[in-house]
């Protein structure tokens, strides 16, 4: 059986606003007018994903605020200048992610792998770009999109599931670091973004 959890939501995002927030635990679909909500979906007990702070990389740019949603601060984002979420080796390259900003976390209590992809679409900002990187479980692979003004995606497959749960070492194996490069337009008063977070079932149809 092919067991999926997805979450997406829908954000208009300015310098200077609330942000991105996002639930933990497992992911459920919603949206909302200004920041990107995703609550908890506990009845989802055979695919949960928990997206977090990443412990290797503290940064005032992520974190969870009083009800619990993970919140991205995007009071960083300057018009007219590239914004990173993440560590880079390079401000301009993807590819080069070190550090994720946060991470997706296969928290799955069957023990089973799976893919995770992400994908990021600009919705009326024609003039800024996006770019998405995902560092796989022990920073092996780095997973990347180029820069676009329109939809970005990565996927890093057979993620393994947190088995031996609470314990930073499992946690760490379980995870995919996420980072972001934005390039924000001087002429793009606000930037509109689709966020989709998918696990699969490793080799499910």
């Amino acid at each position: 059986m092919n067991r999926r959890a997805i979450l997406k939501g829908v954000g208009a995002v300015t310098a200077g606003s609330a942000g991105l927030a996002f639930g933990s635990g497992a992911f459920s679909t919603t949206e909302a007018d200004r920041d990107f909500t995703v609550g908890l979906a506990a009845s989802d007990a055979e695919s949960q994903l928990v997206i977090a702070e990443n412990n290797d990389l503290p940064s005032s740019a992520v974190g969870t605020d009083g009800d619990g949603k993970f919140i991205i601060n995007d009071d960083g984002i300057t018009p007219g200048a590239t914004t990173t979420f993440g560590r880079f080796e390079t401000i301009d390259d993807p590819e080069t992610l070190a550090e994720g900003a946060f991470v997706v976390r296969n928290e799955n209590k069957t023990g089973e792998a799976i893919d995770i992809s992400v994908e990021i679409d600009l919705e009326n900002s024609p003039m800024s770009e996006i770019a998405l990187a995902l560092l796989s479980p022990g920073d092996t692979e780095v997973a990347a999109s180029g820069m676009s003004n329109d939809s970005v995606s990565a996927e890093v497959e057979s993620v393994p599931s947190n088995a031996e749960e609470g314990t930073a070492d499992s946690e760490a194996a379980a995870e995919v670091e996420v980072g972001l490069i934005v390039a924000a337009a001087t002429n793009d008063d606000d930037l509109s973004a689709v966020l989709t977070v998918e696990g699969e079932q490793s080799g499910g149809d």
